[in-house]
């Protein structure tokens, strides 16, 4: 399991706890070592500081939840004295090591033993691309999405109400709530207490990277109204929202998030079309050598005597190239 941790890593934070385990790797001590659980005391590469890294494992889920006393943790969720402790867990058997301390206890902040009231954050947004989410947070959580991806769930959608839980280890456990409501604006929460408007904490950041990878950027248009816009648009075949033949459309979002019509059915055309028109007439009009007399289909259970002719039948749903008789 920790093999396949590494392994997910950031590149460059790999080869720093490589070098500081190369360095000082018999410096390092395991406290506390379970099936379940390990404590190890890892020292700094340039002073004489210890820190203690806690590593549990999960089994279920198959993936290792980490923490640091040291400040890059802190800061990125994750650092190069858990990728030595790792390393040290990998290369040593340390069964006969195994000193007894005090049950496993993950410190939750600077602020544990205060109550926190988190307040719901609001924001207007416009997309929830990598760039625009990344914009709202002063910290740099990217690097190692896939990780942290891992231990965030989408649990509830009510709505346009999104919850997810996000477990950092087995005994702190955070929820997220992230709303759409309108014209253009998210509210988000969640319990860590630490996200603010202009600082999204990890949890929330690494929340809404889950909707943006399974739904997309433009994942909350779909909960907007877009009656004004989709009205416009049908205009040009002189329709509105209110008329039958509006459903056979099918509507979607550009590059930029921009309302279009994605699909129009076949067998209407737009006001003033002059090429689909043009097209028409160009169908209609035989070469003189080639005259021919050709007899449209009849719609079901009609009948109508005629000669030579077309007669356009625009009251029933055709294709463009066959023509009804009526």
């Amino acid at each position: 399991m920790l093999s396949d941790y590494l392994e997910e890593l950031d590149h460059d934070r790999v080869e720093k706890g490589n070098r500081l385990y190369n360095k000082k790797g018999k410096q390092i001590v395991v406290k506390k070592l379970s099936a379940n659980s390990a404590i190890l005391t890892v020292p700094s590469e340039s002073s004489q500081q210890q820190y203690t890294v806690t590593f549990i494992f999960d089994h279920k889920n198959l993936f290792v939840l980490e923490e640091c006393e040291c400040h890059a943790f802190e800061e990125f969720g994750e650092c190069k004295h858990c990728v030595s402790a790792a390393l040290y867990l990998t290369h040593n058997n340390t069964d006969s090591d195994v000193k007894p301390v005090e049950e496993l206890k993950i410190n939750a902040g600077k602020n544990a033993d205060k109550e926190v009231n988190p307040e719901k954050i609001v924001i207007p947004f416009n997309t929830i691309s990598y760039y625009e989410v990344n914009q709202l947070t002063r910290r740099y959580y990217g690097w190692n999405n896939y990780s942290n991806e891992r231990k965030c769930k989408l649990i509830k959608v009510e709505q346009s109400g999104h919850l997810f839980s996000f477990t950092e280890a087995a005994n702190k456990i955070y929820n997220q709530e992230i709303a759409f409501f309108q014209p253009n604006k998210l509210r988000l929460y969640c319990s860590c207490g630490k996200a603010k408007k202009n600082d999204l904490c990890l949890h929330l950041f690494t929340a809404l990277g889950i909707l943006r990878n399974k739904y997309g950027d433009f994942y909350f248009n779909r909960f907007k109204d877009y009656t004004n816009g989709k009205n416009e648009l049908l205009s040009s075949y002189g329709l509105s929202l209110q008329d039958a033949e509006a459903k056979d459309f099918e509507f979607g979002f550009d590059y930029h998030g921009d309302l279009v019509l994605k699909k129009a059915p076949s067998y209407l055309v737009k006001i003033n079309d002059e090429k689909s028109l043009s097209a028409l007439v160009r169908h209609l009009i035989q070469p003189v050598a080639a005259q021919s007399i050709e007899r449209p289909a009849l719609p079901a259970g009609k009948f109508i005597n005629f000669d030579l002719g077309y007669l356009f039948n625009f009251s029933v749903k055709q294709h463009i190239n066959i023509f009804l008789l009526q």
